[in-house]
């Protein structure tokens, strides 16, 4: 390796790069933006500016000719649109895609690497490293790299019909909900922007003999720049969107109307019985963020989600205790049938709810 000599432009480029990893490790560590809809977003622009600090190295000879990472490359670009997929998909239906869909998805990133690998090692037993075609050369790095622009327009595509089917199929069509699908498809007229001026650029680069170093400046300016309005609008604008569309839903009728169908789903479907249930789970259900789930359990039941959800799992172990059935249960039996992942969990909350040990209210109901 050797010193770092860049222009104006790439400098640019850069600092958009570094800034956008930063900005996703942020994302990843920090408990306020703590959500599976915003890791997907981290990963988007952590994906994209770790592509574009790949193709800078490159481009600023940072690698000298024999490095292994600049002959090799990675193409994490493949990834960045399906992971946008994914983000917009977890926003608004609050759950994961089906397993074939993200295998399609994430998948494509494999099976192209799994090549670029292969074609490495295979001109390597004929060729010196320093010998192998740069990404840039009319080469299969640069026929694959043509590809994933196919590839991102389909995927743009079946985007924007999810979007529009939500619109179409959902209840929540307030004013709020139509304003984020809007958000949404502004940040996809800007990836078609790019993945179209990226796509003319490498489709010159690859039938011409045109030195592309110049070429890509406008396509990683735009992409860097984008980077900043993506981020702030996936994290800041649409997760404030969100929390406003739930006030909408805070007066008393439609919170204790909400409200109701939790209770039910967590008492009358006996869904606190899954050792596995969480404030997350039960608000992905609904369509809700934990907090204002978090918020209808304290308003309408005084306690915080993990004591509402124990107490109930208390009385069902009270009832199995007094039930003949259960008689020749243990009492750690009892607690892992009530839902408490551990004995000590079942021993504390039932003496919190109850005054008692499991113990000593089986006991005092047998002599009763």
């Amino acid at each position: 390796m050797k010193t770092l000599d860049i222009n104006f432009f790439q400098f640019i480029i850069l600092l958009g790069s570094f800034q956008a990893i930063i900005f996703s490790l942020i994302i990843f560590i920090s408990k306020k933006y703590n959500s599976r809809a915003n890791i997907f977003l981290g990963l988007v622009v952590f994906c994209t500016g770790m592509s574009i600090l790949q193709h800078m190295a490159i481009d600023a000879e940072y690698w000298e000719e024999d490095n292994v990472f600049r002959k090799l490359y990675i193409p994490l670009h493949w990834l960045i649109l399906p992971f946008v997929y994914i983000h917009i998909n977890e926003f608004l239906y609050k759950n994961a895609l089906k397993s074939t869909s993200t295998y399609i998805l994430i998948g494509t990133f494999f099976i192209v690497s799994f090549i670029h690998i292969v074609h490495f090692f295979l001109l390597t037993r004929t060729q010196e490293i320093a010998e192998l075609p740069d990404h840039y050369d009319h080469s299969l790095l640069l026929f694959t790299d043509i590809l994933s622009f196919a590839f991102n327009g389909i995927v743009l595509f079946f985007l924007v019909k999810k979007m529009n089917m939500y619109l179409e199929n959902s209840k929540h069509t307030s004013k709020l909900a139509k304003k984020k699908i809007q958000t949404y498809k502004r940040i996809i007229v800007l990836a078609t922007i790019c993945i179209s001026l990226g796509a003319v650029t490498l489709g010159i680069i690859a039938a011409s003999d045109i030195d592309p170093t110049f070429m890509i400046y406008p396509f990683f300016i735009l992409l860097s720049s984008c980077i900043y309005w993506v981020g702030y609008v996936g994290v800041n604008k649409v997760e404030f969107g969100r929390s406003a569309d739930e006030k909408e839903r805070t007066g008393s009728s439609t919170g204790a109307v909400m409200f109701g169908k939790v209770q039910q789903y967590i008492t009358s479907e006996a869904h606190y019985l899954n050792s596995e249930i969480s404030l997350e789970t039960i608000a992905g259900k609904f369509g809700i963020t934990p907090g204002y789930l978090s918020k209808l359990i304290n308003q309408h039941t005084n306690s915080h989600f993990n004591d509402y959800i124990n107490q109930q799992r208390v009385e069902a172990a009270k009832k199995m205790m007094l039930d003949s059935e259960f008689f020749h249960y243990t009492i750690e039996s009892i607690g892992l049938e009530s839902g408490f992942k551990s004995k000590s969990n079942f021993y504390t909350s039932f003496k919190k709810f109850t005054g008692q040990t499991p113990n000593q209210f089986r006991k005092q109901k047998k002599k009763s």
